[in-house]
């Protein structure tokens, strides 16, 4: 039997990435014509199957017939994470599987971690979509399989880690076939450079796809220390940005650079092409509306909300959902001749590593999992008030568990930072919105 569910997922998966690579370039007409039919089928899900959508539209009189594209999912209640938070089981479908799905756990840089249900055929889709940027990879390195990957993410060995699982999971539920397979070297963004760099020069990866802020630290380490014997042919990068001074230098190497837009809620949201001008969105799957304070979409060009709808995920079915970034739509044409939407992500600089007086360097991205076994905690924020002091903020709603958990947070950051640092946890009833309107997780020193 599980030959045979590996044979099917095989197909599913060869059967969807069928012209992906082209996709991008179709006429618009033609994507939002698909993505108007994912929306419908979706919708039949959400009412008929996912209990918060069917007492929306009860609530509401909205009828199934009354979605009939993108533009009407405004006309359903505006999500976030904190409805999720409250809620998860209200958005999972009735018919969900749960066992022979996915459960990814969000990083919680948006100040709360969730955990995400997702089904086997959103993430084969999402597998077969990913030749849409795979391509701009690929291409400059000049073949598209049997090539080798170095994958920097935080403890890849751990069942938190998003990006060696669901590899995992597409390896141990699909057949590939005898040359495809694609080589890969999975490294704890954790490490300093200087510890991993040797197993990376062993290595030679081609690609090297990791965190913005993992390419940031280890190009500005080997810039000024000139350790790097391989040089890799291409490096995408995703979770943060990276720096003007990296991009350049990756610029000066000959390296070809690509970022992703992706989140647990949705997988792939966009991607960035040769041209370096802002996120491809891929509408047909992920349809974004950016939204002012008041939940209506603002003009093109116009700063708001990133609000999206997975039409992939049945498990755990998401539309109008704030993931709580904030963007703005690119107005024209892109200069690389895909047709699918651009927008620009606003606010924040790329998090700089740490560094600590022993030259111990911290990865900010470690910083959110020592909130990852903290069910109670709500929402949380670190502000960086100098080189080595922080102040940590927890909403924590149970007023009974504010104690025990802070005290855990405290000694977390303790055994991380190892006397290094100075770490202030104080519990608040909420945390405040930056000036462009969205909750910063992390504050680096001088921004505060």
């Amino acid at each position: 039997m599980n030959s045979l569910r590996r044979l099917y997922w095989t197909i599913f998966l060869a059967v969807n990435m069928r012209g992906q690579s082209r996709y991008p370039f179709r006429p618009r007409a033609s994507i939002e014509a698909d993505r108007d039919r994912a929306v419908r089928r979706m919708a039949k899900v959400a009412v008929r199957q996912v209990p918060f959508y069917r007492r929306a539209f009860a609530a509401s009189g909205l009828r199934l017939e009354d979605i009939r594209g993108a533009s009407d999912l405004a006309r359903l209640p505006l999500i976030d994470a904190n409805t999720l938070r409250d809620g998860p089981a209200d958005f999972i479908a009735d018919n969900a599987d749960l066992p022979s799905c996915l459960v990814l756990k969000t990083s919680g840089s948006s100040g709360q971690s969730r955990e995400i249900p997702i089904d086997a055929a959103a993430l084969f889709r999402n597998a077969a979509q990913g030749e849409r940027e795979r391509t701009i990879m690929t291409a400059a390195i000049g073949r598209r399989y049997g090539y080798r990957e170095a994958v920097i993410v935080l403890n890849p060995s751990l069942t938190e880690s998003s990006t060696p699982r669901v590899q995992r999971f597409l390896r141990d539920n699909a057949f590939l076939p005898r040359g495809a397979a694609v080589e890969r070297l999975y490294i704890d963004a954790a490490e300093p450079p200087q510890k991993y760099l040797p197993r990376l020069d062993e290595f030679r990866p081609e690609i090297i796809q990791a965190y913005g802020s993992s390419v940031d630290e280890l190009f500005e380490y080997v810039t000024s220390s000139g350790a790097l014997r391989h040089t890799p042919r291409a490096v995408y990068f995703h979770s943060d940005g990276i720096s003007p001074r990296t991009r350049a230098r990756l610029g000066e190497l000959g390296i070809a650079v690509c970022s992703t837009y992706e989140a647990c809620e949705a997988l792939k949201i966009g991607f960035e092409c040769e041209a370096h001008a802002g996120y491809h969105v891929n509408i047909d799957t992920y349809p974004v509306r950016i939204v002012d304070e008041h939940g209506h979409d603002v003009e093109p060009g116009d700063a708001g909300r990133v609000v999206i709808s997975n039409l992939s995920n049945r498990a755990m079915v998401l539309l109008n959902y704030d993931l709580g970034d904030r963007a703005r739509w690119l107005v024209g044409p892109c200069a690389c001749g895909r047709t699918l939407p651009r927008l620009e992500l606003l606010e924040g600089s790329p998090l700089k590593p740490l560094m600590l007086p022993s030259g111990r360097v911290i990865n900010p991205s470690e910083l959110y999992l020592v909130f990852l076994g903290e069910p109670m905690l709500r929402e949380h924020q670190i502000v960086q008030l100098g080189p080595q002091r922080f102040r940590v903020a927890l909403v924590i709603p149970e007023e009974s568990q504010r104690s025990a958990c802070r005290e855990r947070v405290r000694r977390a950051f303790a055994a991380l930072f190892g006397g290094e640092a100075v770490v202030e946890v104080v519990c608040v009833d909420q945390i405040p919105l930056s000036p462009g309107g969205k909750k910063r997780s992390f504050i680096p020193m001088g921004e505060s």
